[in-house]
């Protein structure tokens, strides 16, 4: 993950004015993330990556290839 947001702070030192992420259920994660990167130095805006879901076998597919992690609330509310 730090290589990750160095890769982003040369980035943004470059000149990049915003960045937006993998998408992202769990908000405690990217706060988290968010505050790794202001640590680092990185100050533009962060905006967190969302995919609309449209069923919920392609959500658990989604959620399933990119390792996002997902609330158990959030997987029981979308069954209902």
């Amino acid at each position: 993950m730090w290589c990750l947001m160095c890769m982003w702070l040369l980035q943004v030192d470059a000149g990049a004015e915003v960045i937006v992420t993998q998408l992202f259920y769990d908000t405690d994660i990217f706060l988290k993330f968010v505050s790794n990167c202001r640590e680092i130095g990185i100050k533009c805006p962060i905006v967190p990556g969302i995919m609309p879901i449209q069923n919920y076998k392609g959500f658990l597919r989604m959620t399933g290839l990119c390792k996002t992690k997902v609330h158990h609330f959030r997987s029981l509310t979308l069954l209902a």
